[in-house]
């Protein structure tokens, strides 16, 4: 590791552990809803934290830029962003990867939400709900499987198994602080140049695999189950899968559903 990124990473991770706590807080006061709430408070909490964050120095003045900021923001989603849950079939195509008894899929929400570079993210809500944005692949995945639209169709699916996959991590994670964690400081890694997503042959324990890694096998193992002959029976996948299926963190552990 990097001069820089030996700074950058342990920050990054911090950051994300501080914006997992203040979403689990928020989640608390908020409590469980019938109905989920929409991305727009959870996005505009996000965006105050970071705020907040880049601006601590500025001492009290932080804290009311991070609330103008979360209040604008969550103002703008609410308006511009369209979102929904899972569709009945996306929800028997996802049962068929994660597993029937996988109760999470009923919390999700996708939306054609995105982050930077049109970049696809999945965060968990202040309403208990994981919010799976997919940008520009959100309106492909009404496109059918067949006839005009079909390959886009399919990129869409995979990505959406992607970010269900990071879904999944969520609920079996012991917490969203642990969870956003580690996803913020694999991000940083990203930036700084390592790709976190590639996953090599020799990866053969899912428990060895940080969370981008999780999830690239996880929609690999997915587009070849497509095509004829399927997926190897070595594949990464079968590790993590296996762990989400008897309701374990790929990690190894059983985790709480909530805390901080």
């Amino acid at each position: 590791m990097t001069g820089l990124a030996a700074i950058a990473v342990p920050v990054g991770r911090l950051y994300g552990r501080v914006l997992g706590w203040v979403i689990a807080c928020a989640a608390r006061i908020v409590g469980d809803r019938r109905k989920p709430l929409g991305p727009a408070r959870t996005l505009g909490v996000v965006v105050g934290v970071h705020i907040v964050v880049l601006s601590i120095w500025m001492g009290p003045p932080a804290l009311i830029a991070g609330l103008v900021s979360a209040t604008v923001t969550a103002i703008v989603v609410g308006r511009t962003v369209t979102w929904r849950t899972l569709t009945a079939d996306e929800l028997a195509l996802a049962r068929t990867v994660f597993g029937d008894d996988a109760d999470w899929l009923g919390r999700v929400v996708v939306t054609d939400l995105s982050g930077m570079n049109g970049r696809a993210f999945t965060v968990p809500g202040i309403d208990g709900r994981v919010y799976c944005n997919l940008g520009d692949r959100f309106t492909q995945l009404a496109a059918g499987p067949t006839g005009p639209g079909a390959e886009a169709n399919s990129a869409a699916t995979r990505l959406l198994v992607h970010e269900l996959a990071h879904a999944a991590q969520i609920a079996y994670a012991p917490s969203a602080s642990a969870f956003l964690g580690e996803a913020a400081a694999l991000q940083v890694r990203y930036s700084l140049g390592e790709n976190v997503y590639a996953v090599t042959p020799l990866a053969g324990s899912g428990a060895r695999l940080n969370l981008e890694q999780q999830a690239t096998a996880v929609d690999t193992w997915f587009a070849h189950r497509r095509k004829p002959g399927g997926p190897p029976t070595s594949d990464p996948a079968a590790a993590v899968l296996a762990a989400w299926h008897s309701g374990r963190s790929a990690s190894g552990s059983r985790p709480p559903r909530s805390g901080v």
